[in-house]
């Protein structure tokens, strides 16, 4: 599964959302596994949310289970209801487009209400999807680390809770990206990736 891909199909589109889904809070290489294993057996006809939706939550929550991927309740509840609300039918066929929600026409505000979707991970499918779409900010740790190192302030630790201190994140790590002239998928993962071989910057002291 590829991570960044401007030219998706739906089938891949939808896919790469589920990735997105059950990627949150956990390693990519086994999300991207885990995704390969619900979507096996689907006909090659079949969107993947329509499978999913067809499959319904037990069986989703039991192939986790088989992939031993965990949290298999929360991320079963999160997957079965995206599908409801992107596949408008049981069986979809890739050939009748009048019930399709395309998520590749999916903006922000479309997948903020998305269940399993936060400020970050519903950022991720867009910047890495579309080469000319709006400009977001996926922030993990390694993002925030990068900002640190940068001077930026007031940066957590840890992935944000505050839409508003999100936001403030987001406008410093555009900027970063303009400077360096690079497309804000490529920024996400080439230099998050090497944040991540740096060791982890000590905590400031803190006085009594």
């Amino acid at each position: 599964l590829r991570v960044t891909n401007f030219e998706r199909t739906l089938h891949e589109a939808e896919e790469f959302l589920a990735f997105v889904i059950l990627g949150a809070g956990k390693d990519s290489d086994r999300a991207a596994a885990a995704t390969a294993d619900l979507l096996r057996g689907k006909p090659a006809s079949l969107a993947p949310y329509a499978w999913l939706r067809r499959l319904g939550r037990n069986r989703i929550a039991g192939r986790l289970v088989a992939s031993r991927f965990g949290q298999q309740h929360q991320k079963s509840k999160y997957l079965h209801g995206t599908a409801v609300l992107v596949a408008d039918r049981d069986v979809r066929d890739v050939r009748d487009v009048r019930d399709v929600r395309d998520v590749r026409e999916f903006k922000l505000a479309d997948l903020m209400p998305l269940p399993g979707l936060g400020m970050m991970t519903a950022r991720m499918f867009p910047v890495h999807s579309r080469r000319d779409g709006p400009r977001h900010a996926v922030l993990d740790v390694m993002s925030l680390r990068v900002l640190r190192r940068r001077g930026v302030p007031r940066v957590p630790a840890q992935t944000l809770c505050s839409a508003r201190e999100y936001l403030r994140l987001e406008r410093a790590w555009l900027r970063y990206c303009d400077r360096t002239g690079r497309h804000l998928a490529e920024l996400d993962l080439e230099d998050c990736i090497r944040e991540s071989s740096r060791p982890t910057p000590a905590s400031p002291a803190t006085s009594a």
